[in-house]
């Protein structure tokens, strides 16, 4: 019996080990190994700027790096933020309000406070509506307000009815 829920233990949190930190460069390079990715420095408008402070209600940057994926015209979002005390980096994807691809490349924190990816695919269904995270809620605040973030500067710097200013 002992050796069989010891077992089943292992197997089930193996995927926390398995977690390796990797460079977000790295990552890119491989998920999009047909499409060339353009660097994109953007320059938000102080009109940008408060629209997204008012919608994420926390501070937000006039100055956003991505990358645009000409292969399905998406854009790439890198984040390095601090969890706890320690940093995390995130990839998200995002074209039409929508979450294309999310991504963990690096995380600092103890790994039993890492969401799993299982857990982040949920995203690609319904950004907004995502299942709770138990024993790594602050993780989970972390990628949802990060995540949300994400949408509503895309969503805003890419106002139909607005001018070019990048």
């Amino acid at each position: 019996m002992f050796i069989s829920l010891t077992l089943f233990s292992f197997l089930v949190n193996k995927n926390l080990f398995a977690f390796t930190n990797q460079n977000y460069q790295d990552i890119l390079v491989k998920k999009y190994t047909r499409c060339k990715l353009t660097k994109e420095n953007v320059y938000l408008t102080k009109k940008q700027v408060n629209k997204i402070k008012q919608k994420i209600n926390e501070h937000a940057s006039a100055l956003i790096l991505r990358y645009n994926n000409p292969c399905n015209k998406s854009r790439i979002y890198i984040d390095s933020n601090v969890v706890r005390t320690l940093n995390q980096t995130v990839i998200t994807e995002v074209q039409n309000n929508k979450v294309l691809f999310l991504k963990i490349a690096s995380f600092m924190e103890p790994k039993e406070y890492l969401p799993p990816q299982k857990w982040l695919d949920q995203f690609l269904e319904t950004p907004y509506e995502v299942d709770t995270l138990t024993g790594a809620t602050i993780s989970e605040n972390s990628i949802k307000k990060l995540v949300r973030k994400y949408l509503v500067i895309d969503n805003i710097s890419h106002d139909k009815n607005r001018k070019k200013n990048i």
